[in-house]
């Protein structure tokens, strides 16, 4: 490894071109006039930079109501798909039960049981329809 050796003077020089500079009474009070000035600027609102900050502003809430509007979609997106899956597994478990023998019985006995009144109702039907024939006819002729 090799050691450079540098000179008193130019490590004096190094040193100072790497300080901030001093800072004198006039530049202190010409900077604080500065800041001063800066501040008064800064509330006025028709510089340019205050239309620019305006018009960032806008755009920056812009984009916040429409990310807002796009969540609320997700979400109510999200609970039709989550209900849309509970209402499909509910039909599917409730069609598994109705192909089992036991149902497939109980519905052939109730459907039987339909018939076999529907059928008592037709016989009543068409005996009173009978017995007013009877007595029409007897009537007429």
């Amino acid at each position: 490894m090799s050691q450079n050796v540098i000179s008193k003077s130019d490590l004096a020089r190094m040193k100072a071109s790497v300080r901030a500079p001093e800072v004198t009474d006039y530049e202190a009070h010409r900077l604080a006039k500065k800041k001063m000035s800066e501040d008064r600027m800064s509330r006025w609102p028709n510089t340019l930079e205050a239309q620019r900050k305006k018009k960032e502003n806008w755009k920056s809430e812009k984009f916040a109501i429409e990310e807002a509007e796009r969540v609320k979609v997700d979400k109510e997106e999200a609970a039709l798909q989550r209900r849309m899956r509970i209402e499909s597994i509910k039909r599917a478990n409730s069609i598994l039960y109705e192909q089992t023998d036991k149902m497939k019985g109980l519905r052939s006995a109730q459907l039987y049981a339909d018939v076999m009144a529907d059928r008592e109702e037709q016989m009543a039907e068409k005996a009173i329809k009978q017995k007013w024939v009877d007595e029409a006819g007897g009537e007429y002729h």
